[in-house]
């Protein structure tokens, strides 16, 4: 292999192309892949198994929760999946930290993704809307009045 391809992996990427670490970064290449494949298919069961189970029941939480659980972005269980493979590799402290920090933030980004139809800016509507479902909320507590 040319003398300048592999000063340029080693010093760039910290790959030694002749020794152990490609073999580590293939293996963390299969564990993202296998994480993220992984990841989905779990998503996939659970979201469908609580559909069958929504169906059956005239609970709204359930169906909430499908809903929720459809809403979930591919990037979120990339993110994941990438975090998981650099496990296996020695990142820099400070690749390792901004990792971490797209991890939580795409986490951050989810869960509003999430939360975004259980939030309702009146709650009053939310109350009326969803009378027959007691979460806790006391129609007293709704500063509107019925008209």
């Amino acid at each position: 292999m040319k003398a300048w391809l592999t000063e340029f992996f080693s010093s760039n990427f910290q790959i030694d192309l002749t020794g152990r670490p490609v073999e580590m970064w293939l293996i963390a290449i299969g564990a993202a892949f296998g994480t993220f494949f992984l990841l989905k298919l779990i998503l996939g069961l659970v979201t469908r198994r609580l559909d069958k189970i929504a169906e059956r029941t005239s609970t709204k939480i359930d169906d909430g929760l499908v809903a929720m659980l459809r809403k979930t972005k591919w990037w979120l269980l990339f993110l994941i999946a990438i975090y998981v493979g650099a496990l296996f590799v020695e990142l820099p402290d400070r690749g390792r930290t901004v990792l971490q920090s797209f991890v939580v933030i795409a986490g951050l980004i989810q869960l509003g993704i999430w939360a975004g139809p259980w939030c309702r800016r009146d709650p009053c509507a939310w109350h009326a809307k969803n009378a027959g479902l007691h979460l806790g909320c006391d129609a007293a507590l709704c500063a509107c009045q019925p008209g």
